[in-house]
């Protein structure tokens, strides 16, 4: 309980630097793109992990008219200056007495928008806050009695999704970030989100799949961390228990033909999206459960399935990169839903595949991994210039740690392997650099981590390129990228100079 008051606290100090220098990030679009991305949106909008919350609230009809004044003088559309002037309202919402719902949606919702914005510190404080509404309203023991009428049934139903995500958010901070663990779920406390319910009983294919195998893969999940996290666990026993989750959570994507769906290009492409987020999603937790169970065992190989799940998440990403190409321009164009994959996906995979890369002994196992790693760093770099300019400092870390791994590989290509025609064993590959990789550290160029004024390049006897490669890791997680947005010291002015009049 301690690191969630620590981060209420720091959230209530929440203020915007008036000196922002931070560039502009210009979003344009034209009005058919936009009316693209709408009917999109709403498409999409009723099979989202929390149904109904934008129905309720939303104006469809007002949301199709936008398109028609989006190149009014009089809007100004700002990517970075939005999420700014979001954070902005911070302050006096967390002032607000009463507490509502929409507290909790608030948070939620703002605990994405940050991820999306890069802004990892300050997403695990809006998560904090989402938490802390969950316990000060009783969301997470609400089903210990059942409901007094239909009414209140139905507001718990819409509340069960907004539990799952926040929960399954948690779990996200636990495997990626080595946040703590906020929210235990007992599903005898909060029962699972129904598929029918009485305001929707005759549901979509879509929205069948999609409730069922998130609520799966997160109670799975949930329950995985919550057994290595508790007091009285076996270590003898965490490795064949998350084994065996991770093993049902692969048969999930099977079992429900997911990637089927993904490649089944009669099926409209926002759908396809919305699977393969999920599809991304349950792979990514398979890699970081693997992570987690390894730093409790004090464990350092690198496996098979985790491999596999890594190598999955960075195909399915590079799949929607290369629909974005002229001969395959379905409606709405491909690149909307890139950018939102790229800003998240690839950093729950890259490390994974670069440990991988540094503990194979066959150069020719682990060319492919370098090569997607090597496209994973020209699409960031693409969508940095062209979109999201924040992106750039991702895209050179990613440039310089596929540097080493290229000049790991032609260092290995001359030499032969330990034995002649073995294979690199990913099931229980001991993470051991080799002397031959210690070109890969002196050969870097210091100038390609210029984002990162804080980590030593000067090392002591031999460079580890694995050390490396991990110290990399846990900087990049740990960083606060937007320390010139925001400070949590009190003290600063409230301006908002970056902000255009019109925004």
């Amino acid at each position: 309980m301690s690191a969630l008051n620590d981060a209420l606290e720091d959230l209530a100090k929440l203020r915007l630097r008036s000196d922002l220098t931070h560039p502009k990030v210009s979003l344009t679009i034209e009005p058919e793109e936009a009316r693209q991305c709408i009917e999109a949106f709403i498409e999409m909008m009723n099979t989202l992990v929390v149904p109904d919350i934008f129905a309720i609230a939303l104006d469809v009809e007002l949301l199709r008219s936008l398109p028609n004044i989006i190149s009014s003088p009089y809007i100004n559309v700002d990517a970075g200056a939005a999420y700014l002037k979001a954070l902005e309202h911070v302050p006096a919402w967390l002032d607000t007495p009463t507490e509502t719902d929409m507290d909790g949606y608030t948070a939620a919702m703002a605990a994405w928008v940050a991820i999306n914005n890069l802004d990892y510190q300050l997403s695990w404080k809006f998560h904090c806050k989402a938490c802390h509404w969950v316990k000060s309203r009783g969301v997470d023991k609400m089903d210990v009695s059942p409901a007094m009428t239909v009414e209140e049934e139905q507001r718990r139903e819409s509340i069960r999704y907004l539990y799952y995500h926040i929960l399954s958010t948690d779990c996200l901070f636990r495997l990626f970030y080595n946040k703590p663990t906020i929210l235990r779920w007992d599903p005898h406390k909060v029962k699972p989100p129904s598929v029918m319910t009485a305001r929707n009983l005759h549901p979509s294919p879509t929205q069948v799949m999609i409730s069922c195998v998130w609520t799966s893969y997160t109670a799975r999940s949930v329950e995985a961390v919550n057994y290595m996290d508790s007091a009285d666990r076996k270590d003898s026993e965490v490795a064949s228990k998350v084994e065996d989750c991770r093993k049902k959570m692969e048969a999930l994507v099977s079992d429900w033909r997911m990637e089927a769906i993904l490649a089944d290009t009669t099926i409209r492409l926002p759908l396809r999206c919305l699977v393969a987020d999920h599809v991304m999603n349950i792979y990514a937790v398979i890699v970081g459960l693997k992570r987690l169970a390894n730093r409790v065992c004090n464990v350092t190989t690198v496996d098979e399935m985790t491999v596999r799940a890594a190598r999955k998440v960075v195909d399915t990403l590079l799949d929607f990169d290369q629909e974005g190409g002229p001969t395959d321009r379905s409606k709405p164009d491909p690149v909307d839903y890139f950018c939102h994959f790229i800003l998240f996906y690839p950093f729950c995979a890259v490390f994974t595949l670069y440990e991988y890369i540094i503990a194979c002994t066959n150069p020719d196992e682990c060319e492919e991994d370098v090569r997607q790693l090597e496209h994973i760093a020209e699409a960031m770099e693409h969508t940095s210039q062209t979109i999201r300019p924040d992106l750039k400092p991702f895209a050179k870390t990613i440039k310089a740690l596929n540097k080493v791994s290229r000049t790991i590989q032609e260092s290995r290509r001359k030499r032969p392997l330990i034995a002649e025609g073995q294979p690199g064993n990913t099931s229980n590959s001991q993470l051991q650099p080799y002397n031959l990789n210690i070109m890969a550290i002196t050969d870097l160029d210091p100038s390609a981590f210029d984002t990162f004024p804080d980590f030593p390049m000067t090392m002591d006897g031999d460079p580890d390129p694995l050390g490396f490669v991990r110290a990399m890791e846990n900087d990049f997680i740990g960083r606060n990228w937007h320390e010139n947005w925001w400070d949590m010291g009190g003290g600063l002015d409230n301006g908002m100079n970056y902000m255009a009049p019109n925004t």
